[in-house]
């Protein structure tokens, strides 16, 4: 049966690998204001990122974090990936959602225009409101917009979603500020997390009308969601759950239902090699964590096989080696890894 191949990368800030908004990569250091790591060999840091990209031997790779645009994206495999990619983005500022698909994929790929019904669905903003604020409603959308790519196989439809959701960056961020139940400072970290939750439900909203209405046999979802770190402990204090788990769906819905694509030894939290990236929690005093924040799921169709697309279970993974072959000196600097995250990939067949 052939096999269709899939990853999804986080290839952290490459904005600052390139000069503004130009198809031109820095040929020394990065000159780059404004947030992320600023490398001082860009062409080497571009190297690392391809090596990566390479060595996960995927047909579809999601990129997340990459360029503000398509045509940075493709000078980039013009050079770096010997222009056996082609490139379909969507440019949404300095992180932008591309999708490589290889020359050699087993499925025609089209990229679903900004203009389809699909994105009324994605960029409606959500209303809710705040805890502590009851009577006042605010409004959230998409931070970054979704890659959508569709494809046919043997006359069903599928769909594939890149998407990186809002960050959950806070004022919290310190142990003691926690311990201590700073209500400011907890209140903006729960703020965060609910800005997540409504992203998630533009996307639950995406996915129903997509299932359910029987426009698609079957979706994909993959990306950097953003749950980590100390998710756990506010499922733990404050009931606030993790939004892979809200992502999945409710049981009254049960075609539209998201499983991961991961084994389950790569769900249990306690797993070594469980992880795609890792942060300081203020949570535990600024300790080091190792958390997965980078998922790929699939409708209960591809899941169980009962669609011509199935997923293979267990050939899912977290490609550490992949990862690990590109790093130098423990990726202290920017310069000597290809990213914060580790890239996450699985196998479908049909």
């Amino acid at each position: 049966m052939p096999k269709l191949k899939i990853a999804s990368f986080n290839a952290e800030w490459m904005t600052n690998l390139f000069v503004g908004n130009e198809a031109k990569i820095f040929p020394g250091a990065s000159k780059k204001k404004g947030l992320g790591g600023k490398p001082k060999d860009c062409p080497g840091v571009c190297k690392r990122i391809a090596g990566v990209v390479k060595d996960v031997d995927c047909h579809i790779v999601g990129i997340v974090e990459g360029p503000p645009r398509k045509a940075q994206m493709e000078l980039f495999v013009k050079d770096y990936l010997g222009n056996r990619y082609k490139v379909f983005s969507a440019e949404s500022g300095p992180q932008s959602n591309h999708i490589l698909v290889r020359d050699d994929c087993p499925v025609k790929v089209a990229q679903v225009p900004e203009t389809d019904d699909i994105y009324k669905h994605l960029s409606r903003k959500v209303e809710y409101y705040h805890w502590d604020e009851v009577k006042k409603a605010t409004l959230e959308k998409f931070t970054r917009k979704p890659a959508v790519l569709r494809f046919k196989i043997q006359g069903e439809t599928y769909e594939l979603m890149l998407f990186h959701t809002k960050s959950q960056i806070s004022a919290l961020k310190r142990k003691e500020q926690f311990t201590q139940r700073d209500k400011e400072v907890i209140v903006d970290a729960l703020r965060s997390r609910q800005k997540l939750s409504a992203e998630m439900a533009a996307v639950r909203r995406y996915l129903s009308h997509a299932i359910l209405s029987l426009r698609t046999d079957g979706c994909i979802l993959m990306g950097d969601l953003n749950d980590g770190p100390h998710r756990d402990v506010f499922e733990e204090h404050f009931l606030i759950h993790n939004i892979v788990d809200e992502l999945r769906g409710g049981f009254h819905r049960e075609a539209a239902l998201m499983h991961h694509a991961l084994p389950q030894d790569y769900l249990e939290p306690d797993a070594e090699h469980a992880y795609s990236a890792e942060f300081s929690d203020p949570t535990r005093d600024g300790k080091v964590v190792r958390t997965l924040i980078d998922h790929i799921l699939v409708t209960t169709g591809v899941f169980h096989g009962t669609t011509k697309l199935k997923l293979i279970r267990g050939a899912g993974k977290v490609d550490h080696p992949a990862y690990q072959k590109h790093v130098v000196h423990k990726g202290k600097t920017r310069d000597d890894r290809p990213s914060d995250h580790r890239p996450v990939l699985t196998v479908l067949q049909f």
